[in-house]
C-alpha cells in the first residue's frame, strides 16, 4: 500500500460506522462491479440471514445499537 493509500485508511478508519459504511459502497462501486459476484453474494447472505430471523435462528439487534457498537470500538 502507498503512503497515500495508508494515510487515507487511517482516516476512513476514524469516521463513524456510517460513514465508513456509505464511502465502502462508492469505493467498491468505483470499480464497476454492479451486477458482479459480490452483489451476488451479498444477495444470497441477505437470504440466508433473512431465512434465519424467520425460523427464530437468530435475534434481532436494532441497528442503533450495532452502529453505536461499532462506534465504540
Amino acid at each position: 500500500m502507498t503512503p497515500t493509500a495508508a494515510k487515507v485508511l487511517q482516516e476512513a478508519l476514524a469516521l463513524p460506522a456510517e460513514e465508513r459504511a456509505e464511502l465502502a459502497d462508492m469505493l467498491l462501486s468505483s470499480l464497476g462491479l454492479a451486477g458482479s459476484r459480490i452483489d451476488r453474494l451479498w444477495a444470497q447472505e441477505a437470504v440466508e440471514r433473512l431465512d434465519a430471523f424467520g425460523a427464530v435462528l437468530m435475534d434481532a439487534i436494532p441497528a442503533e445499537d450495532v452502529f453505536k457498537e461499532l462506534e465504540d470500538r
